[in-house]
């Protein structure tokens, strides 16, 4: 068995180790903080950290206790899963931000090709470099 901040860890958590945004990186941290109190309250009740699962757990410090008794976690993240996608706004902001600079320098390469040709002529060598 997993225990179930590992799980919710590993929901904060892009596969390339980062956090899927600043509140997943805070909530991690949280989690972290209150880690060290479920495994003395695991060996205080003589059960395996995997199987703890309480109202008074880290999910449930960090997430809130919902009603009867039932803990916030990952059904709640789960439940939101499909309703944005995180990063998807900074994405495209430094997608738009790319095309810019890509603009900008093909218009610095056209300038610098009329600079050369006026400069040089017809003796511009010219290359090029997608052939094999």
């Amino acid at each position: 068995p997993v225990c179930r901040s590992e799980v919710v860890l590993s929901t904060l958590l892009k596969k390339n180790g980062n956090y899927v945004n600043e509140e997943g990186r805070i909530l991690a941290y949280k989690i972290l903080e209150h880690l060290p109190e479920d495994q003395e309250h695991a060996v205080t009740l003589g059960v395996p950290l995997k199987i703890l699962a309480n109202p008074n757990d880290a999910i449930g410090k960090v997430y809130g206790v919902v009603h009867s008794g039932r803990v916030r976690g990952i059904d709640e993240i789960c439940r939101n899963f499909g309703e944005k996608l995180t990063g998807y706004k900074e994405t495209k902001e430094k997608l738009e931000e790319t095309k810019k600079q890509l603009a900008q320098n093909e218009n610095h390469l056209k300038t610098l090709r009329r600079f050369l040709q006026a400069k040089f002529g017809n003796e511009l060598p010219s290359f090029n470099i997608d052939s094999s």
